[in-house]
């Protein structure tokens, strides 16, 4: 008789129970089973109800006792199984709890490794590395660990140059004696090089650019880190959506061992066009956009890379609701790049711009141009310098900015020429360098206005960072940064021009603030002395910490949880402590085809005076991360 068979309604797996189990988890062992423990969450169709079966229940009894089998424990035996009501726990007359009973026994462990090499065996330290990833006497017979001990073996030959290596284990078990041995048959195979590298599949893209990437590789030795380097190569041209390669022995078997690499390509469409509308709605603005990016990969068929970002729309300061000021907003952002020019790791950007935009207090245009080149150094040292030219004017100002009147002092200048030479470097300590799931990256970047660049004002800003990724399991990731910076003038008669001062708050720093609310602050009042508003106007000394994690619900959908820290000092060097704003909050991510889309909330821990009359609350949807 079937031990359901006294349930009037199909029986539910509420619980299932697992006694007798040591070297398995209860968790590690329903995850291989059919049967499962129904969710709570079942009653929203979210999650589905499990219903009892005997012939599922057999299946998976079967299944047990092989996982313990192919983990090294031939003697273990499900000795019972055991259906019961949940009453009076359950207020459901058709909930059960699984009981299913077992014993292990004693596992089957390797006495005896051996192993033994076909044809001319490799030097010595290589064949020392390789028996170094073989199992060990006194090991517990695992199938896994048995299969992967092979790919160990054959990746550390492959490593030295081995590129036709083969390993072939023999086990012999002996169950009843708990003792197991085994054989590997090694064919190290000759030591290969790399003879020549061949291109398949480009049709728009010139031969000679690809080849500059990959010149170094023919008479190198051969490994699987060379290939991937190879592709990486190609890839990096970031002109083809698939990049593959495959070797091949150039001669017979007779002689040395010489390769020809086969690179084969797919090129992406050298033209794309996205458009798309915005919102930006934050604490003291509201923003509507509409935005445009134009990209051609392949300008004259030499690889020059054009994009063209492009932006028009309208701000309101602070709410619709509540409109002190309003204006346009449009960017026109070209962007000229090329790799190669004068030595090939080289990498030059042009950038001519128009900006317009509106802050709390004045409007203002500026027209810019920008020329730098970039380096990687050692595969992990980035370099950039550039030399930036701005020009800034200023209009629709209140009061408060009114030329010779503003308590900015020499500050303030308008309208003004900007110019300037930036050098920025990181370190990449990290897996990926554009989507790092572990390690550190640290930088620095340096502004250096006026003196010998020309320009109005002369002043220098130095930003030390740090940026830290710790991938804790699969779905789960901590995040953190922490930067300083410090402006100072270098020479008379001006000081740091007021756009290029530290500013926090925003969708990418301190989170429970408006974009660029943070800040030091001017009093500007009308005519009449009443009707005064607070106006940001930027410090000389930044400090800024953001620690953030980020758990993976569902396939492209993020939760986050988020603690901002950070200040602006009006001086230079005027760090205090006591004085920083605490911002915590949740955010939602999701990966779109156009970018990660992110929406954040910061609350507010303190209100110190200077920011008591902006709310606590700050409300960003942006594009990216913000670190």
């Amino acid at each position: 008789m079937d031990e359901a068979s006294e349930f009037t309604r199909r029986p539910v797996i509420k619980e299932i129970e697992i006694d007798g189990n040591e070297r398995f988890s209860e968790e590690e062992i329903l995850s291989y089973l059919n049967i499962g423990e129904t969710s709570w969450w079942a009653w929203t169709g979210l999650t589905p109800t499990i219903y009892y079966s005997r012939g599922y229940l057999r299946k998976d009894v079967e299944r047990i006792e092989e996982l313990y089998r192919s983990f090294g424990y031939y003697d273990a035996r499900v000795i019972g199984t055991r259906v019961e009501p949940l009453e009076p726990e359950s207020t459901k007359d058709n909930e059960v709890r699984i009981v299913i009973v077992l014993e292990e026994g004693q596992p089957v462990e390797f006495v005896h490794v051996e192993l033994s090499w076909a044809g001319a065996p490799p030097r010595d330290e290589v064949r020392k590395e390789v028996a170094q990833r073989a199992v060990v006497a006194g090991e517990v017979l695992e199938v896994q660990e048995l299969n992967r001990s092979v790919s160990r073996m054959t990746n550390a030959l492959e490593r030295h140059g081995h590129a036709f290596a083969s390993v072939r284990e023999r086990p012999v078990v002996r169950p009843a004696e708990h003792e197991a041995r085994v054989d590997y048959d090694i064919d190290p195979g000759p030591v290969c090089r790399i003879e020549e590298v061949v291109i398949r599949g480009l049709e728009g893209v010139p031969m000679d650019l690809v080849w500059e990437e990959i010149d170094e590789f023919p008479g190198q030795v051969y490994s699987p880190q060379r290939m991937t380097h190879i592709e990486d190569h190609v890839y990096g041209l970031a002109v083809f959506g698939t990049v593959t390669s495959t070797f091949e022995r150039t001669q017979g078997e007779g002689g040395p061992c010489r390769l020809r690499v086969t690179v084969t390509v797919s090129e992406n469409p050298f033209q794309t066009l996205r458009l798309g509308p915005g919102i930006a709605v934050e604490p003291k603005r509201w923003q509507g956009h509409g935005s445009a990016r134009y990209t051609h990969t392949n300008l004259f068929g030499r690889l020059y890379r054009l994009s063209i970002d492009a932006r028009a729309g309208y701000a309101v300061l602070p709410t619709p609701w509540n409109i002190k000021s309003h204006g346009p907003v449009i960017q026109f952002k070209p962007l000229v790049t090329k790799k190669g020019l004068l030595e090939k790791n080289l990498v030059w950007t042009v950038r001519p711009s128009y900006e317009m935009g509106i802050e709390q207090g004045y409007q203002y245009s500026t027209p810019s141009f920008r020329i730098g080149v970039s380096r990687f150094f050692w595969g992990f040292l980035r370099a950039e310098t550039s030399y930036n030219l701005i020009y800034y004017d200023f209009f629709n100002q209140t009061p408060a900015f009114r030329q010779g009147r503003t308590v900015l002092g020499r500050d303030y200048k308008d309208p003004f020429l900007l110019s300037y030479q930036n050098l920025d470097l990181r370190v990449y300590l990290t897996d990926d360098i554009h989507d790092p799931r572990n390690g550190v990256i640290i930088g620095t970047q340096t502004d250096l206005g006026g003196t010998v660049f020309g320009g109005q004002f002369d002043y220098l800003k130095v930003r030390p960072y740090v940026k830290g990724y710790w991938q804790i399991t699969r779905r789960v990731q901590l995040a953190g940064r922490v930067t300083a910076g410090m402006a100072l003038h270098v020479g008379p008669p001006l000081s740091v021009p007021l756009l290029e001062r530290y500013y926090l708050g925003g969708a990418n720093t301190v989170r429970g603030f408006g974009y660029h609310r943070l800040s030091p602050r001017i009093e500007s009042c009308d005519s009449e002395g009443s009707n005064c508003e607070t106006i940001p106007v930027g410090g000389l000394t930044m400090f800024l910490h953001n620690f953030e994690l980020r758990v993976e619900v569902m396939k492209n959908v993020l939760l986050a949880a988020f603690f901002d820290t950070g200040d602006v000092r009006e001086g230079t060097l005027r760090f205090e402590p006591g004085r920083l704003n605490y911002v915590v909050g949740p955010g939602l991510r999701y990966d779109s085809p156009i970018g990660k889309l992110r929406l954040d909330v910061g609350v507010r821990l303190n209100q110190l005076g200077a920011y008591a009359g902006d709310g606590r609350v700050g409300v960003h949807f942006s594009l990216g991360e913000a670190f």
